[in-house]
């Protein structure tokens, strides 16, 4: 027992020993029992775990999925016409192929045009599609849209055998089709050469490379926006393979896109602005 206290007035107070829910204050000193607190049940507080994020979808995701894009080869932005693209037949003498040319992957080959309609000599490419189908009438779509389609129909395979390119025949020939044609696209050649293919590339440091590449993929990518709000059609294969530039005084001073074919070309449906590409 703890010895007693006295406070103002004589009066002699025991402490009472402390124990659970007891308050030790001036107001309990006044009185002869201490000041117990009424026990309160506790309740545990089951707290809700927070409801998942949903995952940010890729822009070019959200853009399809809300309808505002979709791409060249589905076949809900395929008109009867453009199934039409390929009905016609192009015959060795009516247009002349050059020079095999590298680019892209859905293709048999592209060459260039020494002869057609009286175009200027080598200002056409040909392109040898796969086959009929969404990916091929998409393809021509997006040209005849960005206006670089020429012409198009089917070509039997060796139609151009025995003119320009001498390697012609050998890959036209490892081509496997039941049927002796294949659809083709003449479209405008664009202007320019690969980066890589450049003097000022090949003779850069790496860091001056890297801040070439940046600047072709940064340019391709605004022209890609404003191809999408002027001629609806988004290119979105932005690479360093589909940009041709022009060199002048040192610096790029032209770029031109190429390859609108699938999976990465999209017809706008609704209005989008160009900074939100």
């Amino acid at each position: 027992m703890s010895s007693p206290i006295s406070i103002p007035g004589g009066l002699s107070v025991p402490l009472v020993p402390r124990r659970d829910k007891i308050i030790e204050s001036p107001l309990m000193l006044a009185s002869s029992s201490p000041l117990l607190l009424p026990t309160i049940p506790s309740h545990r507080v089951h707290e809700r775990a927070p409801r998942p994020m949903p995952p940010v979808l890729p822009l070019m995701e959200r853009l399809v999925q809300d309808g505002t894009m979709k791409r060249v080869e589905d076949p809900s932005v395929l008109e009867e016409d453009d199934k039409k693209v390929f009905n016609k037949k192009l015959e060795s003498d009516i247009v002349t192929i050059g020079q095999k040319i590298e680019g892209g992957s859905n293709n048999f080959g592209i060459w260039t045009v020494i002869d057609y309609k009286g175009h200027p000599r080598d200002d056409l490419i040909m392109k040898v599609l796969p086959e009929r189908g969404p990916r091929s009438y998409g393809e021509a779509k997006a040209l005849r849209m960005m206006h670089l389609l020429v012409d198009s129909g089917e070509t039997r395979v060796p139609a151009f055998s025995t003119k320009g390119d001498k390697d012609l025949n050998s890959d036209l020939e490892g081509m496997s089709s039941q049927s002796d044609f294949y659809p083709v696209v003449i479209m405008k050649k664009k202007k320019g050469v690969l980066l890589k293919e450049t003097q000022i590339y090949k003779t850069a440091t790496p860091k001056e490379q890297l801040a070439l590449d940046e600047q072709v993929v940064d340019w391709s990518c605004k022209i890609a926006a404003k191809d999408a709000v002027t001629s609806k059609v988004y290119h979105n294969d932005n690479n360093l393979n589909n940009a041709l530039v022009t060199i002048i005084d040192g610096t790029i001073a032209e770029l031109e896109l190429v390859d609108y074919g699938p999976p990465d070309t999209y017809i706008v449906i609704r209005e989008i602005e160009e900074e939100k590409l």
